[in-house]
């Protein structure tokens, strides 16, 4: 193991060396790459970096390399430059110093820009695409994933081309995440509208389908039902297609919240007991195959029946509207979002009702209520949790206390199986409430049948105390 002031020695002599044979530019990143610091002796700013150890053998590759890209740029060979820069960036990278690597990719990218290398660019745009993706700059990644992509389309193979496709619309969706954390809603569609675009052009599918559902959910978000409305209708006939079952399942979820908002309250339940059968499916892996299909490798759904009904139910309904009230973000199982209201989000204890004296009570037509239905590891349970206990809490507040605790107690056994704490809590209190209140009304109907004999029966038992 060679000492620390051997290594000290060794970067000053090579960066003599690299003074000393007219590379002044190969000496200023030298020093940032040798440094500790990691700061660069100009007034540039450069990336922040920890400590990265060199061995000497490393130390003079790294020289090496540098002193060829000098060269080479003398000789004006950008091929023979841009190689050199590259080279020192995969050394970076699989080292894990993702800034200095990022750094040397951009000189790439200088380097194939300047002097007019659309081969250059291209890879040097790929690269520093994925970087800022795995550095967690989703706005950096979609730049030059754009940049990517307008070039394969000029220059490149139709596989870069749809590469970079792929590449850009996760960018997008990564870019609209961060816009709708914010409620940066405006924001959030524009960029959700370009990853519907580009995915449209591309034949992807399953990307396509994802900016559907999420266009409806901002639009949902945004008070402008009607179009929530025609949006998850397209969505929920293409994710259909494709038969992805969690993604329907979700779309009718998103669907009901719509429907409920419109006062729509019949199919605003078809669609939740759609999302239960739904989650109840085992999940299927779907392939791209083009925006008029895919290749599923399990069967898909059953068609949706009356619950497609819903997509037909309400048009124009709009001037129905209930006021928007606040909601956030809530992720399934399958890490696609979904809107839920902030009282029924699963993570706050969904849906727990308080007291009876906040319910408002009024006759329903009764909920037919299915078999319980058996539950597999490989279903949506998260779905199910949530469809049910929106379902139940629907139930409850229209008096319907029976098909109430039916719902609450299948988001208690799946809450249960979940190990989720706080919702298991809350479908307990749940469950419980919706029993005590059907007790109460029993006993209120006891007492408009037999008054009399309730008193004394009380009369009855005083006296036995």
């Amino acid at each position: 193991m060679l000492s620390d002031v051997s290594s000290m020695d060794l970067k000053k002599g090579l960066s003599i060396d690299l003074l000393i044979s007219g590379s002044p530019s190969a000496y200023v990143d030298f020093f940032y790459i040798a440094h500790p610091t990691g700061d660069k002796p100009s007034s540039e700013e450069g990336p922040a970096k920890p400590e990265l150890e060199l061995s000497h053998d490393d130390l003079n590759l790294l020289a090496d390399y540098l002193n060829q890209a000098d060269k080479y740029h003398r000789n004006g060979d950008t091929e023979g430059v841009y190689e050199s820069y590259r080279k020192i960036a995969q050394y970076m990278d699989e080292r894990g110093d993702l800034k200095r690597c990022t750094y040397f990719y951009q000189k790439c990218l200088h380097i194939a820009s300047t002097a007019g290398w659309p081969a250059g660019e291209m890879e040097a745009n790929l690269n520093l695409g994925l970087l800022a993706e795995r550095l967690d700059l989703p706005l950096e990644a979609m730049g030059f994933h754009e940049c990517h992509v307008d070039l394969s389309a000029k220059y490149g193979s139709p596989a870069d081309h749809l590469t970079g496709a792929k590449n850009l619309v996760r960018a997008y969706s990564l870019v609209a995440d961060l816009a709708y954390a914010d409620r940066r809603l405006t924001d959030a569609e524009g960029v959700l509208m370009k990853m519907q675009r580009t995915a449209k052009e591309h034949k992807l599918s399953k990307a396509w389908v994802d900016s559907m559902l999420r266009l409806g959910k901002v639009a949902l978000l945004d008070g402008r039902h009607a179009d929530a409305l025609g949006m998850l209708k397209e969505f929920l006939l293409a994710a259909e297609k494709i038969k992805d079952t969690r993604a329907q399942g979700q779309g009718y979820y998103l669907l009901a919240l719509t429907m409920e908002k419109l006062d729509k309250l019949e199919e605003s339940a078809r669609c939740l007991e759609e999302y239960r059968r739904l989650a109840m499916i085992p999940v299927i892996e779907v392939t791209e195959d083009g925006l008029g299909g895919a290749v599923a490798k399990a069967a898909g759904a059953a068609p949706a029946g009356s619950a497609t009904e819903a997509l037909e139910a309400a048009p124009d309904a709009a001037a129905a509207a209930v006021p928007e009230s606040a909601a956030e973000p809530a992720r399934t199982s399958q890490g696609v979002e979904i809107m839920v209201e902030e009282e029924e989000a699963l993570s706050a204890s969904t849906a727990t009702l308080v007291s009876s004296d906040m319910v408002h009570v009024k006759e329903t037509k009764p909920v037919v209520v299915g078999k319980k239905p058996e539950q597999s590891d490989d279903i949506d349970k998260d779905g199910f949790a949530l469809a049910s206990c929106k379902l139940g809490e629907t139930c409850f507040r229209q008096g319907n206390y029976d098909a109430a605790a039916h719902y609450f107690e299948d988001f208690f056994e799946t809450s249960l199986k979940l190990g989720n704490v706080g919702t298991t809590n809350a479908a307990r209190v749940n469950l419980g409430l919706s029993r005590a209140m059907q007790k109460r009304i029993d006993f209120m109907k006891k007492l408009d049948v037999d008054f009399g004999g309730l008193l004394d029966y009380k009369i009855a038992r005083t006296d036995m105390e």
